[in-house]
């Protein structure tokens, strides 16, 4: 029976080191390895053919890369064969880069016990090796803390500011690419896989950060229904600007979408005193005009907020802004009562030309006074 044993194993390991997959799923479901099911009917505990010298049959199936319907049925009817430390060493080598996107999927769900704290969590090392999203929000579900700006990587990098790092130039470059426009990326080209990719990161990112921020639990705060990618990711002052062109031009929705107070995110984009807030403000009008119309909660335009965050050195912004709402031009600024180029005057933070190109465009204002209240 022992020999019988022994050459069945031989077969087995033959088979997995050939990664001849349909004749180890018929062997490990077939009644000629001998021990298999011996150990599965709880007969024989440590049978010392299921290791061949490099580890136990589930590590070997895991790193060569078997398909996952072959490691999960190993796993589940022979589960006992892996010891913790042998989980352990899985969960490492995937860590740093071994394996494919399932297996790795695959070792987090049935290993939680092999947890690390948050300084350990293998997330930085996820983005750096462009892991899945479906991983990416596994680790999180495991270690909602593990975006903390106080556990960067030993390069003294966050999972955020590696993620930007690794994606900016190349976000830029499918840009140019698609004639400065992610929306003209077809839905076929392997670019358009890539956008995907990145902006489902973006979004587990911001929520792991956010979270954290807010302190609310991550499997909470991921699950809100309020949840708005857009405006927050233009809030999150540590998002570069082509990442927020991405879900601008991506998801073309969020654009008229409005939050708590009031703001579309052209009312962010335009007060916002990060990045190239005039290019964002650029691209949103490009996709949805009609917010330049809109008030906020505080009965602000856009076009007063624009002011009052003192840009327009490029006046191009002021153009456009006055093209998708002509009114607003002439509309007195509620809190204020001043007309946009008196507040462009009296600001200490927008440059003259402001003043000058809301002028031109409109030479009557300079008749109409300010407007007295009735009280």
């Amino acid at each position: 029976m022992s020999t019988c044993r022994e050459l069945s194993m031989d077969v087995l390991w033959s088979a997995i080191n050939q990664a001849n997959w349909v004749r180890v799923e018929g062997l490990l479901n077939s009644s000629d390895i001998f021990g298999l099911h011996e150990y599965r009917e709880g007969t024989n505990r440590h049978p010392e053919s299921f290791n061949d010298g490099n580890g136990d049959i589930l590590s070997a199936l895991c790193m060569r890369n078997a398909p996952l319907n072959i490691i999960r049925s190993t796993h589940f009817i022979y589960g006992q064969l892996a010891m913790e430390a042998d989980y352990r060493s899985l969960l490492r080598w995937a860590y740093n880069g071994g394996g494919s996107d399932h297996v790795y999927g695959f070792l987090l769900d049935v290993a939680p016990h092999t947890k690390v704290n948050d300084r350990e969590a293998p997330i930085h090392k996820a983005i750096l090796k462009k892991r899945n999203p479906f991983i990416i929000k596994k680790i999180l579900m495991l270690y909602p803390n593990a975006v903390n700006s106080r556990y960067p990587d030993e390069y003294g990098e966050t999972p955020c500011e590696i993620f930007f790092r690794l994606w900016e130039d190349r976000l830029e470059e499918i840009r140019e690419r698609n004639k400065g426009n992610f929306a003209n990326v077809l839905s076929y080209h392997k670019d358009y896989k890539i956008l995907l990719k990145v902006k489902e990161i973006l979004i587990l990112l911001l929520k792991a950060s956010l979270s954290r921020e807010r302190n609310m639990h991550y499997r909470k705060f991921r699950k809100q229904k309020s949840w708005l990618p857009l405006h927050e990711a233009i809030r999150y002052k540590e998002t570069p600007c082509i990442f927020v062109v991405l879900l601008v031009e991506l998801i073309p929705d969020e654009n008229k979408k409005i939050d708590a107070s009031g703001n579309y995110p052209l009312h962010l984009a335009v007060s916002h005193n990060g990045w190239h807030s005039e290019y964002l403000t650029e691209c949103i009008l490009r996709q949805y005009p009609r917010a330049a119309r809109m008030t906020n909660k505080d009965s602000k335009l856009p076009l007063a907020l624009f002011i009052e965050s003192g840009k327009g050195k490029n006046t191009n912004n002021i153009k456009n802004l006055v093209h998708a709402a002509p009114d607003s031009i002439s509309k007195v600024d509620t809190s204020t009562l001043l007309y946009p180029f008196m507040l462009a005057l009296c600001s200490d933070r927008a440059p003259i030309s402001v003043a000058n190109e809301l002028l031109k465009m409109d030479p009557s204002l300079v008749q109409g006074g300010v407007p007295v209240s009735e009280e």
